[in-house]
């Protein structure tokens, strides 16, 4: 899922894994790869306690896991 996220956002990948061609190949691609991407974002505010370059509140970090939630029951099966 990193590779194709980074794919997605145009920079370069080394040796590619077999799960790119196969996330690459599923018509939710870009959707799939913007739940990631949120998902480790939040995940990073969390683990890293505040200590970032612009960590979010606690309430938005709330409402950003139930926008997160309603995105992963969005997607296709």
């Amino acid at each position: 899922m990193n590779q194709a996220a980074l794919v997605q956002a145009g920079k370069q990948v080394g040796r590619q894994c077999e799960l790119l061609t196969a996330v690459q190949a599923l018509p939710a691609a870009p959707d799939l790869v913007r739940v990631w991407n949120a998902a480790g974002d939040l995940r990073n505010d969390v683990a890293h306690c505040g200590f970032r370059k612009r960590p979010r509140p606690s309430k938005s970090l709330v409402s950003a896991v139930t926008d997160l939630a309603g995105h992963l029951d969005q997607l296709p099966l």
